[in-house]
């Protein structure tokens, strides 16, 4: 579910809900100021739990972030690492063969180039079983899935 420009159901790849950051969140690291949103810079990734899409990121490694939503993972253990912006909030995320990144790996430097060579590495290795979903599970789409080939009807 989404609170992004009213309530939406979503596409139940990763079961939770998109919140808003609230309003005025005040900042520990400097009494009596408030933490801006949208959040726009750098922020830490603390890592909590081992995946392939994090392979070479330390625990605390630095990411680009530019957001005003955070995703409240309705499963702990889909939480891979989380990020702390007035509230510990799920950063990256990993349900089944979906994966979620709250930062954005294009303008994170090496962390960002990481990440997406990792994903890369998962996909490229993936496409070789004939697969393009990396591995079988259940998307909460039905049985099938469409061909990624297929053009995207307009809504």
């Amino acid at each position: 579910e989404s609170e992004e420009m009213g309530q939406h159901e979503g596409l139940h790849l990763i079961p939770g809900r998109v919140r808003r950051f609230p309003a005025a969140m005040p900042d520990l690291s400097r009494p009596g100021h408030l933490l801006r949103v949208p959040q726009i810079g750098w922020n830490q990734l603390h890592r909590r739990q081992e995946d392939r899409l994090l392979d070479g990121v330390r625990d605390g490694a630095y990411a680009y972030f530019a957001h005003s939503y955070y995703c409240d993972a309705a499963d702990p253990s889909a939480v891979l690492a989380y990020t702390d912006y007035g509230i510990d909030y799920p950063s990256i995320v990993r349900y089944r063969n979906a994966w979620g990144i709250q930062p954005h790996p294009e303008k994170s430097h090496t962390v960002g180039l990481h990440i997406l060579g990792n994903f890369m590495k998962m996909v490229t290795e993936g496409a070789g079983s004939g697969d393009w979903r990396l591995e079988t599970g259940d998307w909460g789409l039905g049985n099938s899935l469409p061909d990624p080939q297929s053009p995207i009807p307009n809504p």
